[in-house]
């Protein structure tokens, strides 16, 4: 349970990673918060890590990581939580403890994947539909926006050398009720995001490993990304999970693994169908 400051602090932090792709400074919590020191930023970030909802790597400068649902709630809590999301997952007690909880697209009576290990590995990453950048045309849109089933898991996306795409059927959905912090989200953001599971290591020391669901928010513009933000990124018919680094016409895809080298294309041969927003999934899959 978290006081009302925690819970301030912790909806902050998650709205910046969300709309700049990178993790606050302390300096920027202290700002946006309105704090005279760093003092209580630190006890803030201190007692949300403890209780499980970011993790971070102490004298790291942009390391925070938001955690849904928190890890410091344990197994038994964690497996009570998935059990009580509804209309989620298998009615087989024993598959819904080694498998994600999710919301078909369909009946269930009908061939709808409800277990995260039967989907394919690689996302395909077909261009998504633009978002509306006319004011009123958006405006109008967010109204009729109908509230979404839950954050599609489109699929797998390799996080280490691209890999060859193809197509997801059926979709699935992870229900909104593990995403507490989007519950004051309009329907018109809360259908932004899309989710992927990561394959690979190359992304560790950002706190990314093998086998986390990471939540993203479609990207249509390159050029308003923040250096180093963490994208879903399409080159060719391949997808990869990088850090996204631009200076004049070429991209450079960074790992965040010494293990792995960086990569660099032309701007126009790198394709961002989503920026990382911070929220992960992790040890349900």
């Amino acid at each position: 349970m978290l006081t009302v400051k925690q819970q301030r602090c912790l909806d902050w932090v998650t709205e910046f990673i969300e709309q700049r792709g990178i993790s606050p400074s302390f300096e920027d919590i202290r700002v946006g918060l309105n704090y005279r020191s760093k003092d209580p930023v630190r006890s803030l970030l201190n007692a949300l890590g403890n209780k499980g909802y970011i993790t971070r790597e102490r004298h790291k400068a942009r390391s925070i990581q938001v955690l849904k649902p928190p890890v410091a709630a344990g197994a038994n809590s964690l497996n009570a939580k998935r059990a009580s999301v509804k209309g989620a997952g298998s009615k087989n007690s024993e598959n819904s403890r080694r498998s994600l909880q999710v919301v078909p697209s369909q009946p269930a009576s009908s061939n709808v994947a409800t277990d995260a290990s039967k989907l394919p590995s690689v996302l395909s990453l077909d261009p998504l539909p633009p978002l509306q950048t006319d004011p009123q045309l958006g405006t109008r849109r967010r109204r009729k926006t109908a509230i979404p089933q839950g954050i599609p898991l489109l699929g797998g996306i390799a996080a280490h050398s691209p890999k060859t795409t193809f197509v997801d059927e059926p979709e699935v959905y992870l229900p909104l009720e593990i995403f507490p912090n989007l519950a004051r989200r309009s329907p018109y953001d809360l259908a932004q995001l899309f989710a992927l599971r990561v394959q690979g290591d190359s992304m560790i020391e950002s706190h990314i490993l093998d086998g986390d669901v990471i939540v993203l928010r479609r990207n249509p513009d390159p050029a308003l990304l923040k250096n180093g933000a963490i994208v879903a990124a399409r080159v060719g018919d391949a997808a990869t999970l990088k850090h996204y680094l631009r200076s004049g016409s070429a991209v450079t895809l960074q790992p965040a693994n010494a293990a792995y080298r960086p990569t660099v294309f032309n701007v126009e041969d790198v394709d961002v169908q989503g920026v990382y927003t911070g929220i992960l999934v992790r040890g349900v899959v």
